[in-house]
C-alpha cells in the first residue's frame, strides 16, 4: 500500500511538471502503462488536446489517443480537427502518414497528399522532397504491414517472449526484454510494462543506470532517465557506484549535475 500511495504522489509531481501537449501526452502514457488507469490516461490527453498549437501537435496527440491509447476514434477527432489547423506542406504529409500507419484509411491519405501537393511552393524542391519522402514512407510502411500480416513466424515469435517474460526475474531480464520489444517488435506498450518492471527490480546502482539508460535509447525520456539516476545516487556508497553514475551524468540537469559535484568533494 505504502508503495502504491508513493507511486500515485509521484504522477501529481510528474503531472505539476508537465508542459505543453507533449508533457501531457507523456504523463498520459505513464498513467496507461504504468499504472493501468484509462481514466486518468484520458484525463491528461484532453489536458494535451488543449495545450496543442498547430496541427502537427494535434497529428501527435491523435498518434498516441490511437496507438498508446488504443482510442481510436479520439484519434481520428484529433485527426479531423488537425485537418482544420493544417497549412502547410509539413502539416498535410505528417497528417497523411498518420492516416496511413494508425487508420489505414486510403481516402484521407489520398486527400492529405493531394492538399500538400495544393500547397506545395512550385519553385520549393524542399516541398517536393517532403512529399516524395512521406509517400516513400508510407509505401514502405504497407509493403511491411502485408510481410508482417503474411508472416507465420509471428506467431512462435510472440510465444517465445511470453515464456521470457515469464522467467524474468531481475533488473537485466527485463532491460533485455525492453529493448527487443521495442527493436524487433515495435511493441511500444509491452516495451513499456517491461521497463516499469525493470525499474521495480532494481536494486543496485549499476541497475538502475542500466534502466535509465534504457529510458533514454528505447524512449528518448530524458526526464525519466533522470529520475533512475537520482535513485542510483540515493544508494551509491563507494567511489566506484559514483563513478558509474558520474559516467552517465549528461542524461541529468545541469542543476544535478552541480549537485553531484558537490557531493562527491565532501565525500571523497
Amino acid at each position: 500500500m505504502r508503495d502504491e500511495y508513493q507511486a500515485y504522489q509521484r504522477m501529481q509531481q510528474e503531472e505539476t511538471r508537465a508542459i505543453g501537449s507533449s508533457g501531457w501526452s507523456r504523463v498520459a502514457v505513464m498513467w496507461a502503462y504504468l499504472f493501468d488507469n484509462p481514466v486518468q490516461a484520458s484525463r491528461c490527453m484532453y489536458r494535451a488536446e488543449r495545450y496543442a498549437i498547430g496541427a502537427r501537435d494535434l497529428v501527435e496527440i491523435a498518434m498516441t489517443w490511437a496507438k498508446e491509447l488504443g482510442e481510436l476514434d479520439a484519434g481520428q477527432r484529433c485527426l479531423d480537427y488537425a485537418e482544420i489547423k493544417a497549412r502547410d506542406v509539413r502539416d498535410w504529409t505528417s497528417l497523411a502518414k498518420a492516416w496511413a500507419k494508425e487508420f489505414d484509411d486510403q481516402v484521407k491519405v489520398a486527400h492529405c497528399i493531394s492538399q500538400a501537393r495544393y500547397n506545395a511552393t512550385g519553385y520549393s524542391t524542399s516541398d517536393a522532397e517532403v512529399i516524395a519522402e512521406a509517400e516513400d514512407e508510407i509505401n514502405n510502411f504497407h509493403s511491411v504491414k502485408r510481410l508482417t500480416d503474411n508472416s507465420t513466424e509471428d506467431s512462435q515469435a510472440l510465444q517465445n517472449m511470453a515464456k521470457a517474460e515469464a522467467i524474468a526475474s531481475s533488473s537485466e531480464d527485463w532491460n533485455r526484454l525492453v529493448m527487443i520489444w521495442r527493436q524487433v517488435f515495435d511493441e511500444r506498450g509491452r516495451a513499456f510494462r517491461s521497463i516499469r518492471k525493470a525499474e521495480l527490480a532494481a536494486s543496485s546502482v549499476e541497475e538502475w543506470v542500466e534502466v535509465a539508460n534504457t529510458w533514454v535509447q528505447e524512449f528518448n525520456d530524458l526526464h525519466q532517465a533522470s529520475w533512475c539516476l537520482k535513485q542510483a545516487l540515493a544508494i551509491a556508497n563507494n567511489r566506484a557506484d559514483w563513478s558509474k553514475v558520474a559516467d552517465n551524468l549528461p542524461l541529468m540537469a545541469y542543476s544535478s549535475r552541480a549537485r553531484f559535484y558537490q557531493k562527491i568533494q565532501l565525500k571523497f
